[in-house]
């Protein structure tokens, strides 16, 4: 991948910066593994405990993968002030509900974490609208 100033040398014209790029990737990557998690959560028997292995590494990688993409998204806007137009106004452009998006599923990715492995008994139906929740943004983030 090569960077703006190399294109420029070139004279070719650059559509996306690559923190744009990686925002993207980041995002994308980790929303998928969100739903993926979460729909294997959702599939496993009740009363089993919760499921291991590739389950809790997606979600691991989600948690794991927002900040990274929101800081790389920081680094493309230029200057960190301008994030707070992202905020204020979410639905103001497309990179804005991708941002705003991306923040509802972590923090619904992050609320589904702790009611699966911190708190001792969560109700079984919250966890499973956390879940649906998780899915749906996470469709939406990776669209």
């Amino acid at each position: 991948m090569t960077g703006e100033g190399d294109a420029r040398d070139r004279g070719e014209r650059t559509v996306f910066s690559s923190f744009i790029v990686w925002y993207l990737v980041l995002a994308g990557a980790g929303s998928g593994a969100l739903a993926v998690a979460s729909a294997s959560e959702l599939r496993r028997a009740p009363g089993t405990g919760s499921v291991a292995g590739p389950a809790s590494l997606g979600r691991a990688g989600f948690v794991v993968a927002p900040p990274l993409a929101s800081f790389v998204l920081m680094l493309d806007l230029g200057r960190p002030e301008r994030i707070w137009g992202v905020v204020l106004h979410p639905f103001h452009s497309v990179a804005s509900i991708g941002a705003f998006s991306l923040t509802v599923t972590f923090v619904l990715a992050v609320a589904t974490v702790v009611g699966l492995f911190v708190w001792k008994r969560p109700g079984a139906a919250a966890v499973r609208a956390l879940l649906v929740a998780n899915i749906a943004f996470a469709l939406v983030t990776i669209t």
